[in-house]
């Protein structure tokens, strides 16, 4: 499994980002004609890859594997005590709880994986990108830590 973490050098990337920064990286490493976004979310047709975006203020996290996969990032942040106890999440990591939440429901493609911690038929790999933010990454099988590539927002700008 490989990860490309890319950082904006101002701001954060707006919503609707990740497409376009996902077919930058499918392009620069040759998977740019396998690319697609279907329902909005990005997926590679005819490919023996499988591929998973995340954005959480100025970091992008693109994960591609070549098995089914889902992936979260989020920037170090307290999560609302309403909110830890309205989803029951886990009090003492309820970040790293919901990054695992989000990973699963683009893995499985259900939203109801937010509503529970019970996920028997998931492996949750935690990810060190930085002291900033929790990424989470969910399979169906254990993959191990991710070789991670780090780009600036610059090495995926369009040259065209």
């Amino acid at each position: 499994m490989i990860l490309y973490v890319i950082t904006k050098e101002h701001g954060a990337w707006p919503n609707g980002s990740s497409e376009y920064v996902a077919r930058r990286v499918c392009a620069l490493i040759g998977l740019d004609d396998a690319f697609r976004y279907v329902d909005g979310r990005p997926i590679l047709i005819d490919s023996p890859y499988y591929l998973s975006v995340s954005h959480s203020g100025g970091t992008m996290v693109v994960a591609i594997a070549k098995q089914p996969l889902g992936i979260d990032v989020e920037l170090d942040r307290a999560i609302e005590p309403g909110v830890i106890e309205r989803l029951k999440l886990n009090p003492q990591h309820p970040l790293l709880d919901w990054c695992s939440r989000e990973a699963a429901i683009k893995l499985h493609q259900d939203k109801n994986r937010l509503l529970t911690s019970d996920h028997p038929d998931t492996v949750f790999t935690e990810v060190d990108l930085s002291d900033k933010s929790t990424c989470v990454i969910a399979t169906h099988e254990p993959v191990g830590q991710p070789t991670i590539y780090y780009l600036h927002e610059n090495h995926i700008k369009n040259t065209d």
